[in-house]
């Protein structure tokens, strides 16, 4: 039997950890972004492919490429508008690209900082001189910080609402494209699906632990098709990634002209996509 002291602790733990306490649910909070928060993130994304031409029945060029990508960054807030953050800090760590066997070559952005801000429907980019950056190195910033000034996708869509442990959403798939920058790369996202499978507590913070998965199609000049899936971890409050692995197999098929016809040329692989992300909060 309870004594009167172990209950008093409970019902303490209750009220400080509503989320927690049943963790049979989580029901998930937006938040704004202060001035001078900082979000340590490092991302790899590889990509290996085989590729295949023929000529009617005719194999007539084989080949293998992997593409490897790593990138660190930590972004500190220097401007919140309207609950957005519309400038920031940017300072990168490193950035490296490898294509096939050979060594990483780092990128021209690699151990640099600059300063970006949201200008109408535009990035500004700058160095911490005022200057700006080389074009080479602004089109590399400018990819990597396209959500400046954006809402956080996830928590436009799951703020305010309650899921069960095992519970299946489906989101938009927009979402997916916002999150990944699947629109622009690897065609339009068609399906994105997260299930609940536990609540954890993270560095302090309750997280929801979600296994993930993304369809995405692209019918421009060929055919091609995508689905990754894996673990993707959220924050309860705030719905901010803390860790994603996603992985699954690509295909690609399109007409290609090549002197004496054209070739139809197919492609089969996988792609990998790793996140893991660190937040330091100023008081609120």
């Amino acid at each position: 039997m309870k004594g009167p002291l172990s209950m008093r602790l409970g019902a303490l733990l209750l009220a400080l950890s509503p989320t927690l306490a049943s963790a049979q649910s989580a029901t998930f909070v937006s938040r704004a972004p202060q001035i001078g928060e900082q979000s340590e993130q490092h991302t790899r994304v590889e990509l290996a492919l085989s590729t295949r031409a023929r000529r009617g029945a005719e194999v007539v060029e084989e080949s293998d490429a992997r593409v490897r990508r790593e990138l660190t960054r930590v972004v500190t807030a220097r401007r919140v508008e309207d609950g957005l953050m519309t400038a920031a800090d940017v300072r990168f760590g490193a950035v490296s690209q490898s294509d096939g066997p050979g060594p990483a070559v780092a990128e021209p952005i690699e151990n640099k900082r600059y300063h970006c801000q949201r200008v109408d429907d535009g990035l500004r980019v700058t160095t911490p001189d005022g200057q700006l950056p080389r074009m080479e190195e602004y089109t590399i910033v400018a990819a990597n910080m396209e959500a400046l000034g954006q809402p956080n996708p996830l928590a436009e869509y799951l703020a305010g609402k309650t899921v069960a442990v095992g519970q299946r959403v489906e989101l938009p798939p927009e979402i997916a494209e916002r999150m990944l920058g699947i629109g622009k790369q690897l065609g339009a996202a068609q399906r994105f699906d997260l299930t609940l499978r536990r609540i954890e507590t993270i560095a302090g913070r309750a997280c929801a632990v979600c296994d993930a998965e993304i369809e995405a199609a692209s019918h421009e000049r060929g055919q091609m098709r995508l689905l990754v899936a894996g673990p993707l971890t959220l924050e309860i409050e705030g719905c901010r990634a803390v860790s994603a692995d996603l992985t699954g197999p690509i295909g690609i098929a399109e007409p290609r002209l090549a002197p004496g016809g054209t070739l139809q040329v197919e492609s089969t692989g996988k792609l990998s996509v790793a996140l893991r992300s660190r937040y330091h909060d100023t008081a609120r």
